[in-house]
């Protein structure tokens, strides 16, 4: 083992697992003891002075079990979570092929050409200078940020404007069904489309916001094309790897050109997305199920509720 890594190996009559587990469950306690101003260290001794219960080998075993297969069903459920996103993924190449490369032959467009025609239907966030910590009020308009482009979590509310500033930035607003985009930082080009009844408001400096003509492209189809791996490479080019990473500028971007397939296909896989979202909302709710589940169990285990 290397610098920063401690081994323990158990006795013959102490279970792996058993230790394994109880370690897993009171690492947050383990961790409290760390040492050191700079670079935080659990030191050798500390490891040594941890006192562990120490039930019968039988009831390890039983503990350590119950508890392994909490986790491998915790395990099997994430697995079927990922395998509903590649399933996405490969339903979207099927049906429309790579976006970049095109082997399908479906006509292109720009994206003035699939944002409504209306005045600000594509627009970049004000600048920084707009948007000042001091106008903030404790409530009234949003400011959306990257976050909610990142977790596609409209719930999330910190900075408020007034109905003043809010006329002056109107440009900036944002509507249910537009598509935020995130425009710099590790995360760059996160989407996420506005549910219907989110927070009326604008967005920061940070954010795009999309309009796009539904009568012509579908939300879901634009997100996924946007979000295919080569589709990013090509797109943002140089500016991975950057220090901070931008979006392109606002000149090359309405230059791009986006597939176009018919808009009764980009439909079709928009209700694929849809059936296969609310089954994947059911395994993540099963999910938190089993993660509540294994939390109970390694509270009562360890308080000895779980003995044979």
């Amino acid at each position: 083992i290397g610098r920063g890594l401690s081994a323990i190996r158990v006795k013959n009559n102490v279970s792996r697992d058993f230790i394994y587990f109880w370690l897993k469950q009171n690492q947050h306690i383990i961790a409290a003891k760390e040492t050191g101003s700079t670079f935080k260290a659990i030191t050798q001794k500390i490891l040594n002075e941890i006192v562990v219960p120490f039930p019968s080998y039988p009831d390890q075993l039983h503990i350590a079990n119950l508890l392994s297969k909490a986790e491998t069903l915790i395990a099997q459920r994430k697995e079927s979570i990922r395998l509903l996103d590649e399933f996405l993924k490969s339903t979207f190449l099927e049906m429309f092929g790579d976006p970049v490369r095109n082997e399908k032959g479906w006509e292109t467009r720009t994206i003035e050409q699939l944002v409504k025609k209306e005045k600000y239907a594509l627009k970049r966030g004000p600048f920084g200078g707009a948007l000042k910590k001091e106008i903030f009020v404790p409530s009234g308009y949003l400011v959306y940020e990257q976050f909610h482009a990142l977790n596609n979590d409209f719930s999330f509310a910190r900075y408020f404007i007034d109905e003043a500033k809010f006329q002056e930035l109107k440009g900036f607003e944002v509507k249910p069904g537009d598509i935020i985009v995130s425009c710099s930082g590790v995360y760059l080009g996160k989407l996420a489309i506005v549910p219907k009844g989110a927070k009326q408001g604008i967005i920061n400096q940070a954010l795009l916001k999309i309009s796009l003509d539904n009568r012509i492209i579908e939300n879901v189809f634009f997100v996924y094309v946007f979000s295919n791996e080569n589709f990013k490479r090509k797109f943002y080019g140089n500016v991975i790897g950057t220090g901070i990473p931008n979006f392109p500028s606002m000149d090359d971007f309405k230059k791009f050109n986006f597939i176009y397939p018919p808009i009764e296909l980009q439909t079709q896989f928009a209700q694929i997305v849809e059936k296969t979202k609310v089954l994947k909302s059911q395994y993540q709710q099963s999910l938190q199920e089993l993660e509540n589940l294994y939390g109970s169990l390694s509270q009562k285990a360890f308080r000895g509720e779980l003995m044979k």
